[in-house]
């Protein structure tokens, strides 16, 4: 039903072959909305230098983290392979993997 209804949102019903877009756009969507996503960092199960690194970023949540680029996080304090690793676990852990974004 929900998926109806999204579909009827965006007006998919009047644009052949606009329904795999408004499916990608309702996964994404979703996905940013998870509640972990905004849940304090300090909640979150990590280690005490994934916590050290985020406190020196001033990230206070996921969400925060995965509006930089990898190659951007590569560039901040305390950020090296482990904690991207790290990163990694965490989001696949909760199927927000995709949210990574490489450039």
């Amino acid at each position: 039903m929900a998926w109806v209804q999204f579909i009827g949102c965006v007006g998919a019903w009047r644009y052949p072959g606009s329904v795999l877009l408004a499916h990608a756009f309702y996964h994404v969507v979703m996905k940013i909305t998870d509640p972990i996503l905004y849940k304090n960092i300090l909640e979150v199960e990590t280690s005490d230098e994934f916590l050290l690194m985020a406190k020196k970023n001033k990230f206070k949540n996921l969400f925060d983290i995965t509006q930089v680029t990898v190659a951007d996080l590569m560039k901040r304090p305390g950020m090296n392979y482990r904690m991207l690793a790290e990163l990694g676990e965490i989001l696949n852990r909760y199927g927000l993997i995709d949210l990574m974004e490489e450039d």
